[in-house]
């Protein structure tokens, strides 16, 4: 056998992880840049938003953009009518 028969190929898995890797990179920049220039409500809140995201990469970037920067200015968060 020469493993022909695969779902996919090595090359297409390293695409995948490649891009996955890119999107976690992008949305970590993203997070941090928009953490950078969110005018903060308290002294406090944008080095602990950065520690976050750089302590955790993936989860804090997402976090971030649920949580962090709908009351970052000193708003909150509102549920959208339905």
């Amino acid at each position: 056998m020469n493993g022909g028969n695969t779902l996919m190929s090595v090359g297409t898995w390293t695409s995948v992880f490649l891009l996955i890797g890119l999107l976690g990179l992008v949305l970590f920049v993203a997070a941090l840049v928009s953490i950078a220039r969110t005018p903060q409500s308290s002294s406090l809140g944008q080095p602990l938003w950065i520690l976050i995201v750089l302590a955790f990469p993936v989860i804090g970037p997402v976090l971030w953009f649920l949580v962090g920067k709908g009351t970052a200015s000193g708003g909150t968060l509102q549920r959208p009518e339905s």
